[in-house]
């Protein structure tokens, strides 16, 4: 089942379930921003997931520059040439060329632009990747702010998600992560199985690896505000993968 919350307004709840393979987000008829306030808990069961992926900033059309502050290049008009990844917080990729797998200057779209800061004083969506030869660039992350007054609980393979979107074709380039700020009382995998925050850019996987293509989006960003994980080593103790690694405080 999916549930879909209004972009941009504030959810105050005394608990969130999100029930085995559920998925909770937001109407994407513009860019996501969930916005949850929890007094008790917030609980993620297997393989169920809080996603804003892709409801950022738009990807740029055919030949165009992806939109956002780090919106990825367009690309000169022509056959094979390529767009460029969004940007956040790390750098786009550029547009690599088909033929020879590398960027090309005045044809191929360069990589966007990091742009905010660690700590999410100033929240972000991501930035879409410019358009490429193909079609569209890939949108960018939404945002997902979650303040809970307790605990956080994330079963085996849930997770909460705000990536980018991969182009429309491998000509297109990638968008890049949006943003993710969690402040709760504890962050919990009761069960030590993986499970996921994720606010990484699209990627290309093509086959061979060494194809020219889109430019990948860049990272994300990631914030935790927790008083049972103070560090790096802890998340990993408590099997949570985080992508991109996140400011913690």
């Amino acid at each position: 089942e999916t549930v879909s919350l209004q972009s941009s307004v504030e959810y105050n709840f005394d608990e969130v379930v999100i029930h085995e393979n559920g998925v909770l987000t937001v109407h994407g008829s513009s860019k996501g921003y969930l916005l949850l306030k929890i007094k008790e808990k917030l609980e993620i069961h297997s393989h169920a997931k809080l996603n804003v992926s892709g409801l950022g900033h738009k990807g740029g059309k055919r030949y165009c520059d992806g939109e956002g502050k780090g919106g990825g290049g367009g690309c000169a008009k022509g056959y094979s040439s390529c767009g460029g990844g969004g940007g956040y917080g790390t750098f786009g990729e550029n547009g690599r060329g088909w033929s020879d797998n590398a960027y090309r200057e005045n044809v191929d779209g360069i990589g966007g632009n990091i742009y905010g800061d660690a700590a999410l004083s100033t929240i972000h969506f991501g930035s879409g990747g410019g358009g490429g030869y193909g079609s569209r660039g890939g949108n960018g992350g939404g945002i997902v702010c979650i303040s809970c007054k307790s605990k956080i609980v994330l079963h085996e393979n849930s997770g909460i998600y705000a990536n980018g979107n991969v182009g429309k074709y491998y000509y297109d380039g990638c968008g890049s992560g949006g943003s993710i700020f969690i402040k709760c009382k504890t962050l919990n995998n009761p069960r030590k199985s993986l499970c996921f925050i994720q606010a990484i850019g699209g990627e290309h996987n093509l086959q061979p690896e060494n194809a020219g293509h889109g430019g990948n989006g860049g990272f994300g960003r990631v914030r935790i505000y927790c008083q049972n994980i103070k560090t790096l080593t802890k998340l990993k103790q408590h099997s949570i993968i985080v992508q991109p690694p996140p400011f913690l405080g």
